[in-house]
Parts: structure tokens; sequence; C-alpha cells
């Protein structure tokens, strides 16, 4: 199929791009050019390197994993310190929160104690109510998100930012899930020393 020149800006499906060195001004140089409906883009791209080897041949879908990976590369591990840091206030945040609402409920813990209510009831209870925290705290985050991604899409719409791929969503719900976890055993000293008796005393 003949090949076309591209008008800048356009990106059909049928798309490569070529890089040829570096220009007098020391800038790399592109050339984009579009194919056929029915071309083979892997054909072309051997057939085009294979006579021209000075110049290298990327498909829309190369070029954007390149990206990828060169943005996970300089800003990853930052990025990474972030999301470690914010794990960690979150599970603070969420243990203080339970450890208060324990508090509170000692003394409804210490007259279901008196009723015959054993400690593994109460860890249950208070393992119900952190999960509710995190689910919350979860559902808060994905509208968060949302709206975020919303924003940057209207304020800079040439980014697109996905905040809910799959596997961010299988690990944020993991690592809420384990916060609940740790969060929930703070307490547990707490309900341990739960006497009836000094309930109904005071």
């Amino acid at each position: 199929a003949p090949l076309q020149l591209a008008q800048r800006g356009r990106q059909p499906a049928g798309l490569l791009a070529l890089t040829a060195g570096e220009s007098q001004a020391g800038i790399p140089g592109f050339l984009l050019i579009k194919t056929g409906p029915a071309a083979r883009l892997s054909e072309i791209s051997a057939a085009i390197e294979d006579r021209v080897p000075a110049v290298d041949v990327f498909t829309p879908r190369g070029l954007a994993d390149n990206d990828v990976k060169a943005t996970r590369e300089t800003v990853g591990p930052a990025v990474g310190l972030i999301v470690f840091l914010a794990y960690g206030v979150g599970a603070l945040v969420v243990g203080l929160t339970v450890y208060a609402a324990v508090f509170e409920r000692l003394r409804e813990f210490g007259i279901m104690k008196a009723v015959g209510a054993r400690n593994s009831r109460l860890y249950r209870s208070v393992l119900a109510e952190t999960a509710g925290f995190a689910v919350t705290g979860l559902a808060i985050g994905f509208l968060a998100g949302q709206g975020v991604a919303a924003l940057v899409a209207w304020v800079a719409p040439q980014y697109l930012v996905l905040p809910w791929e799959s596997e961010v969503l299988a690990r944020t719900a993991g690592a809420a899930a384990l916060i609940a976890l740790i969060a929930s055993l703070l307490p547990v000293r707490q309900i341990e020393k739960v006497d009836p008796a000094l309930v109904f005393r005071q």
C-alpha cells in the first residue's frame, strides 16, 4: 500500500512514527506516515527498517508503551513513596478512629461480657466496624479519584488519567483490607481488660 504523510495532530489507526536521528538543531526528527486500512503495520515497519537502517519505526502502541516506561522510570520511585506514605497515614487514621470508637463503647462491651459474651464475639464486632470504615474510605477514594480524573481531563485534555484500573483497584482494596485487619487488632488488650463488675459498680 502506498505511504502517505499524515497531517499533524491526527492519529489514525494505521499510523507509524519514524525517527531519523537528530536534526542540525539537535532535536530528534520524526515523520508520521499513514498506511492503507488493510495494511499490516508489523510488516510495513520491518520493510522500512530493512530498507532504511538509519530510522526506527514505532506504532502508536509502541510509542505509548515507551512513554509509560519512561514515566515509570523517572517518577515511579517518587510516586511509589507517596503511595506508601499514604497507606501508612490511612492505617494510622483508621487505627486511631477504631481505638477511639472502642474506648467510647467500653461500658457496652462490659455489659456484653456480663451477660456471657466472649472476647471473640467482641473482636468480631470491632472487625466488622473497622471493615465498614475501610469500605467507606474506599468508596470516598473512588469518587475522589473519578473527580480528579475528570478535572485533569478538563484542564489538560492531552493527559489521560485512569485512576481505577483493575490492577490499581485490586491493590488498593487489598491494602484497605489489610489496614482494617491491623487496625482491628489495636484495641484487643483494651477489650480484654474490660471488667464487667467494674462497669456495674460505676
